[in-house]
């Protein structure tokens, strides 16, 4: 995917969030929460949601923009905690000396943390495969059974399912059918339209 397609997809407020919430993991990753890669994960798609949710209020002028766009809001704040992930996934790669990022490395880094020591990279590499066959809520199914089946103890079915969630949303960007709202719909929605 190149730069301009990049930003056409997801417009250049949600490039923009992107960067300063990628600033903020990067600054949490090597300070405060240098071995929590659970707790930074969480971080990045909170505070996407909430950096959208804050900067489309102002945009619109409108203090309760949640509450009338919520959906969407959640949305556009996933995909910006979505993106964050892949450029933090970048920027980790270029200063660690590797070539570039692969899906895997990038679905790895969401799963680090939510599975058990060692198996993320495992996880990643079949969620990448079952996304060859599935697709929609039978891809996330699957995936949330991998995740579950591989995760760490403690995770919770429900935290499990969530995280599977975003990977298989990581996947489905980088690998294509990525259903990213604009405009307050969905591109499923747009294509259901046509």
């Amino acid at each position: 995917m190149t730069l301009s397609e990049v930003i056409a997809l997801y417009g250049l407020d949600v490039i923009l969030l992107t960067v300063a919430n990628a600033a903020l993991a990067e600054l949490l990753k090597r300070t405060l929460l240098k071995n929590k890669p659970k707790i930074v994960t969480a971080i990045i798609y909170a505070a996407g949601t909430v950096m959208y949710i804050v900067y489309e209020s102002i945009r619109m002028k409108n203090a309760l923009f949640f509450i009338d766009n919520a959906s969407s809001a959640i949305e556009h704040g996933l995909s910006v905690g979505t993106l964050t992930v892949l450029l933090c996934a970048a920027v980790d790669r270029f200063f660690d000396g590797g070539s570039g990022t692969s899906a895997e490395d990038t679905i790895a880094l969401i799963l680090k943390g939510w599975v058990k020591s060692g198996k993320a990279n495992d996880c990643a590499k079949k969620i990448i495969e079952l996304k060859a066959s599935q697709s929609g809520d039978e891809f996330i199914d699957g995936a949330a059974e991998l995740v579950a089946e591989y995760a760490a103890d403690g995770v919770t079915a429900a935290q499990a399912r969530l995280i599977a969630e975003l990977a298989c949303r990581a996947a489905n960007g980088l690998l294509g059918e990525e259903t990213t709202v604009q405009d307050g719909e969905t591109a499923a929605e747009k294509q259901e339209k046509t």
